[in-house]
């Protein structure tokens, strides 16, 4: 018969090993991704298995080596795969000797690795940040890309944080607000500036207000 297992009916009297979670967490840019997956254990411990990885057709492994006991997962990542820009299709196959229930074995993923363009929204807090947010939109789409706010006085004062982003081909557009209305500028306060590479795009400075 089919052993279908979940962890709510407990162990099982076997080895049942499955993967999900399958991702790449960092989409376009470079041809160099690293990929990551959660490995589950559903049965009896294992403490090797054969990691069998595919990108578009072109086959590789590696040996995974722990102790993971029943109910136990851990996050797998395998750095530095080599990927062409485009749409890239991803699977990963667990093969553990005597495993009972192997629909569980497979995960597979598509992206779409864009070759996009780096850039870096900087921006420079000045004495009272409180009440300063941004929003990043694609305006072609709508979608919000990132967005940023709750900025406490005590941890921002005179800080500088730099959000680093690549961005499919369009237009985009940054919100930036303020709840008192006079932007950065008191007493350290800098620009908040888009940087590509040492090329400053947009830079905005002083009492802009929102």
């Amino acid at each position: 018969g089919v052993i279908n297992n979940t962890l709510a009916c407990g162990a099982i009297n076997g080895i049942d090993v499955g993967v999900s979670g399958l991702a790449v967490p960092d989409i376009g840019c470079s041809n160099t991704k690293d990929i990551t997956f959660n490995l589950q254990n559903f049965g009896d411990s294992i403490t090797e298995t054969t990691i069998n990885y595919s990108i578009n057709g072109e086959d590789n492994f590696i040996i995974w080596t722990g102790n993971l006991g029943f109910a136990e997962s851990e996050i797998i990542t395998i750095p530095n795969i080599n990927m062409e820009y485009g749409i890239i299709d991803i699977e990963i196959n667990i093969d553990v000797l005597g495993d009972i229930y192997e629909d569980n074995n497979t995960n597979t993923l598509q992206i779409n690795n864009y070759e996009g363009t780096l850039i870096d929204i900087i921006i420079e807090f000045d004495a009272l940040p409180y009440g300063f947010s941004w929003e990043l939109y694609n305006s072609d789409t709508g979608e919000l890309i990132d967005e940023g706010s709750d900025y406490t006085n005590d941890v921002y004062s005179c800080e500088t944080e730099i959000n680093t982003y690549c961005l499919e081909e369009g237009n985009y557009v940054l919100v930036l607000e303020d709840l008192f209305g006079n932007g950065m500028f008191y007493p350290c306060g800098g620009p908040i500036s888009i940087v590509n590479s040492n090329d400053t795009l947009n830079t905005v400075t002083g009492n802009w207000g929102g």
